[in-house]
């Protein structure tokens, strides 16, 4: 699947697979949903990895 967004002012082409999505994004989405259910209030969940690594992408994806 892919998708047009746009990260600090530039455009990018993104791309994550149909299994991907299926397998771990909508499972994690799911979880976290859930746990903020559970609690009734806010959640923070945080990306760490190298600068370049699609942090910006995913967390715009997912959202």
């Amino acid at each position: 699947m892919a998708f047009q967004i746009e990260i600090n002012g530039l455009p990018v082409t993104a791309g994550f697979s149909e299994e991907n999505i299926e397998e771990i994004f909508l499972p994690l989405l799911k979880h976290l949903t859930k746990l903020q259910s559970g609690l009734g209030r806010r959640i923070l969940d945080f990306l760490a990895s190298p600068p370049g690594a699609g942090k910006s992408t995913l967390a715009e994806f997912l959202r």
